[in-house]
């Protein structure tokens, strides 16, 4: 349907950790058994094969979306999802290899980005969203910018998408009418600004001028 018009199609691939009930009611998974504000269920402390089930996960759905012909994929490492319940002291009191420092909070992050990028071919578009959450102790603009930059070292990604919030600040993730034009270029441009990767960033822009305007400046591409 899109092709004809010259449409390029992507798909977020996304987890919410403890933010999402399975289907069965079970406990969701997370980092850590530190409960989601949203949900209020305490999750089960991921075991290393319970990580490695779900980056294989990730890696079948990249697997998939290419042989169904789309043209890339988004992996949402924002809003305190999974990869974000990882990456956050806030969420993440691990003591292995996936807990302590950035370095080791990032490590789910670069293993399921990893993984994407071996299974699928080099033409294929990789991305990742990240986002200061805005949380106590959560992961903010140095810490997002840190893991693009791990992840361009490792030539794992095309492009970075940058946004804002966590479910510990949703009127900043969804911004209100009363927000002004690019109200997240802020903490977004600190991203923008210092990474190789071609940018996308969001926040309240409503039209082409305005978009093209914030181009021109150099925030974002």
């Amino acid at each position: 349907a899109v092709r004809p018009h010259g449409m390029k199609m992507f798909q977020q691939l996304w987890h919410g950790g403890h933010h999402a009930l399975p289907r069965d009611r079970t406990p969701p998974w997370s980092a850590s058994a530190v409960p989601s504000v949203e949900v209020g269920v305490v999750p089960i402390a991921m075991t290393k094969s319970m990580i490695d089930e779900i980056v294989e996960g990730y890696a079948a759905a990249a697997r998939r979306c290419e042989a169904w012909g789309l043209d890339g994929v988004d992996i949402h490492c924002a809003h305190g999802y999974l990869p974000g319940q990882f990456l956050s002291a806030n969420t993440n009191k691990r003591e292995d290899e996936y807990g302590g420092p950035f370095e080791n909070r990032a490590r789910f992050a670069v293993e399921v980005i990893e993984a994407v990028r071996n299974a699928s071919s080099r033409d294929f578009v990789v991305g990742v969203r990240v986002a200061p959450d805005l949380a106590v102790n959560g992961v903010d603009e140095t810490g997002n910018l840190k893991l693009a930059q791990m992840l361009e070292a490792r030539n794992l990604i095309d492009y970075v998408n940058v946004s804002m919030g966590s479910y510990n600040a949703f009127p900043k993730m969804i911004g209100g009418m009363h927000e002004p034009v690019g109200y997240e270029m802020p903490t977004s441009a600190v991203i923008t600004g210092q990474v190789k990767s071609p940018t996308m960033v969001i926040g309240r822009f409503r039209t082409l001028e305005e978009c093209d305007q914030l181009i021109r400046n150099g925030g974002g591409d």
